[in-house]
Parts: C-alpha cells; sequence; structure tokens
C-alpha cells in the first residue's frame, strides 16, 4: 500500500503527514471513497480525486523490480525509518535502500560541495571524511563527482560508514558521479538509498528534493567548496530551515568554486578544517560524548586492520596446487574441448594464464600504458579474488588510487572484478 501511495504523492510531497494524521493506517486511505476522504476536512478536493485512483499495478510492478534486484523497501510507519525524516514538511513515504541502512542518530555528518572542485577541495573533503569516521561519526553525502565523492571514499578509507542519497533511482548507474566501484563498496560499508523508485532517471528536479533528505539525515551539514549556484548550498538551506547546524570550509576569494562556501561563513556558518572544529561548535554532542566515539572510532579501525592483516595471513596459509600442476590441469582441460590428438609441447604447461586472450604484443603494450599506480597494484594482484582492503593494505595507498588502478587494470584487461570488491589478475 505504501508503493500506492508514494506512486501517487511523488516526491516531496506534503500531503503525506496531512494523511497519517487522519488515518491511522494506510489501509484505510486506499478502501475511502472521495466522499470520504473530502469530508474529512484535511484534503482538498484535486488531492482526494488522486487518492482515488486505486490502481496497483505500478505498485506491483515496483515491488517486482526491487526483490530481482536485491533492494529493501523501508515505509514511513516501519521500525528503521529514520525519525530525522519525519522532521520534514515532506518526507518521503518509501526509501529505496541497497545496503545496510545504518543508526541515524546525531553522529551522522552531511558533506557536500561542488561536482568540480579544486585540488584542495577534493584533498580537505577526503581528510575530513576520514577524520570524522575514525571519530565515530557516519558521513552522508550524495554520491556526485567531485566532493561527493571524495567524502564517501575518505569515510570507506577511514573504515566507517557511509549513506548515499540518490536524486534517481538506485539501479540507474549512468547519473551516479562516483562509479560502480564505490557504490558497490558504500553499499558493503553503509546503504545507498532513493526515494525514487528503480528505473527512475535523474532530472535537474530530482536533485534539491534529495538534498533535503541528506539534510535532514544529519545532525549537521558541511560544505567543503560550492560556488553561488552549486547544490550544495539547497542542502544547507534544508539544514537550516530543520534548525540543523552549517559548517563551511573557507576557500580562496578568488576562487569562484569557493564563493558558494565563503558566503555561507559571512551569514554565520562555523569554520571547518578540521574535524576538532566541529565537535568544538557542535552542541548535540558534548565533550564525553565526543571522546567516547573517539576512542571507539580508533578501535574499530584497529580492529578492522588486524582482521585484513589476518585474513591476508590465512589466504597465506592454504595450501595452494603448485603451479606446474595448475598449468597441467588447464591444458588438460583445453586439450578434452578442442578433442584434439595433438600432443602439447611440455614448456606450454608453464605459460600465465590469459583469460582475456590478447597477444604477447597486447600484452606487452597494455603492461607499458600503465601509470606507476596501476603498475604497483598488478604486481600485488593474484590469480585469486583480493579484496580492495588487502590491495590497500599491501600498497599503503587510499581507496581511491587502489580504485582508480583497479579500474585501469580491468579496461586494459589485465585483471577482472569478482562479486563484490574483489579483484582478480587475469593475464
Amino acid at each position: 500500500m505504501w508503493l500506492w501511495l508514494q506512486n501517487l504523492l511523488g516526491a516531496k510531497s506534503t500531503l503525506l503527514k496531512r494523511i497519517v494524521t487522519v488515518f491511522d493506517d494506510i489501509r484505510e486511505v486506499y478502501e475511502a471513497d472521495t466522499k470520504t476522504l473530502f469530508s474529512a476536512a484535511f484534503f482538498e478536493e484535486s488531492e482526494c480525486i488522486k487518492l482515488s485512483d486505486k490502481n496497483l499495478d505500478r505498485a506491483y510492478e515496483i515491488f517486482d523490480d526491487c526483490r530481482r534486484l536485491g533492494y529493501d523497501i523501508l515505509c514511513y510507519t516501519d521500525r528503521t525509518y529514520p525519525a530525522f525524516l519525519k522532521e520534514l514538511n515532506a518526507p518521503p513515504a518509501v526509501l529505496y535502500v541497497r545496503g545496510s541502512l545504518p543508526d541515524i542518530d546525531s553522529s551522522c555528518i552531511a558533506m557536500v560541495g561542488t561536482r568540480t572542485p579544486t585540488a584542495f577541495g577534493k584533498e580537505k573533503a577526503f581528510e575530513l571524511a576520514r577524520e570524522l569516521v575514525l571519530c565515530g561519526c557516519k558521513i552522508i553525502s550524495g554520491g556526485a563527482k567531485g566532493i561527493d565523492t571524495q567524502s564517501h571514499m575518505g569515510a570507506l578509507n577511514g573504515g566507517g560508514k557511509t549513506v548515499c542519497v540518490l536524486g534517481c533511482g538506485l539501479d540507474v548507474e549512468g547519473s551516479i558521479g562516483c562509479g560502480r566501484d564505490i557504490c558497490d563498496a558504500i553499499a558493503l560499508n553503509g546503504a545507498i538509498i532513493s526515494e525514487y523508485p528503480p528505473g527512475t532517471c535523474s532530472a535537474p528536479y530530482t536533485y534539491p528534493q534529495r538534498n533535503r533528505i541528506i539534510a535532514a539525515l544529519s545532525s549537521c551539514t558541511v560544505v567543503v567548496e560550492g560556488s553561488k549556484a552549486s547544490g550544495s548550498l539547497i542542502t544547507a538551506k534544508e539544514a537550516a530551515e530543520l534548525r540543523r547546524k552549517i559548517f563551511a570550509v573557507p576557500g580562496d576569494l578568488n576562487n569562484p568554486m569557493a564563493a558558494g562556501s565563503n558566503s555561507l561563513l559571512k551569514e554565520g556558518a562555523a569554520v571547518i578544517l578540521r574535524a576538532d572544529d566541529l565537535f568544538c561548535n557542535l552542541e548535540v554532542l558534548n565533550p564525553k560524548r565526543i571522546e567516547k566515539i573517539r576512542i571507539e572510532g580508533k578501535a574499530a579501525e584497529k580492529a578492522r586492520l588486524a582482521s585484513v592483516k589476518t585474513d591476508e595471513a590465512e589466504n597465506n596459509m592454504k595450501i595452494i596446487k603448485p603451479l606446474e600442476t595448475q598449468k597441467a590441469e588447464n591444458l588438460k582441460n583445453k586439450r578434452n574441448e578442442s578433442k584434439s590428438s595433438e600432443k602439447l609441447e611440455e614448456d606450454h604447461s608453464y605459460a600465465e594464464p590469459n583469460v582475456a586472450n590478447l597477444t604477447k604484443e597486447e600484452v606487452k603494450e597494455a603492461l607499458e600504458s600503465l601509470s606507476p599506480t596501476a603498475v604497483k597494484i598488478y604486481e600485488i594482484l593474484e590469480y585469486r579474488p583480493m579484496s580492495v582492503d588487502v590491495c590497500m593494505l599491501r600498497t599503503g595507498l587510499p581507496v581511491n588510487r587502489v580504485l582508480s588502478a583497479l579500474m585501469e587494470l580491468s579496461l586494459k584487461k589485465l585483471a577482472k572484478r569478482c562479486t563484490g570488491c574483489y579483484y582478480e589478475k587475469i593475464i
């Protein structure tokens, strides 16, 4: 029934709050006729006519799509529906969720900004997000290119939770700026959510609508960089209307991409350069709570790294067939498939796997064209799935550089992506 209602109301409808005020059960709304709805004196005639549409076909389609794609559906009256969202004048009736939505509480921090940041902006967003999650906070952002992506990656690098709020359906990859690999990592370490059903493409109006959700899920909003026309200022405005604290990173006065964030500071936003700046100004987190989440965050980071080391050690202790045996078996399978009676030379049993079927010249050319970071990742990859965490641990590189290198290797057919955030060498 909630899918039916969400489909009728659309996004950012103020009608939902009046409905839940009048009716105890959503089924009562569905069963009520136009006359009953109008007599409630809470609805306009046009709204009553809209609610008189009882067709459930689209609701069933959405339900089937979510089940097929593995998305959860979170309804307004569900116990796990974020209470913060109910403070909005137009809360979403339904949220579509990929991953596991963490507890939405005062430790949730929104980080937003321009899609075209400076090098300083990128670095600051990444560093701030990482510092905040190490102190026990969770990062809420919008999955767009630029500051949003850097904020998500900083949270992932710090081993924390992050939530990505989309302005499109969860399955519309072309509209998600941070890319598939980072989305997969977010879903494993938090959640990707949207009020738009699967298949809904983004539009100019969907981003401002989703910005209210980013602001509402967070105890405060941090604007890293943004021009005067930046959508991040819409998020800040929504946060201010909810009486949430606004922070901004000061930028170069000659940088147009910092004009918006600088204007926020002029209007009274608090300055933030480090995580401590936020805690000093954030009243919802008292000093004892701050110290507690710092200790918990550092302990969680230590445990995560220890777990990665343990997993790597266990993998190295596993008994692996000698390379000669593996090659011999591969050749035997190939011989059976081709049904060839021709004998293979013994030297061929020692050839490296070449799933991509590239020639020696193509392999050589691909290796020579790799960036230094991709070379470093290629050297530590194995012919079995290896997690992004292990790649980070072995190379000491941050998650954004590791993911970029893995993408480069995949495009050049030197490595392939397995289930989840795992990759393996194929040549």
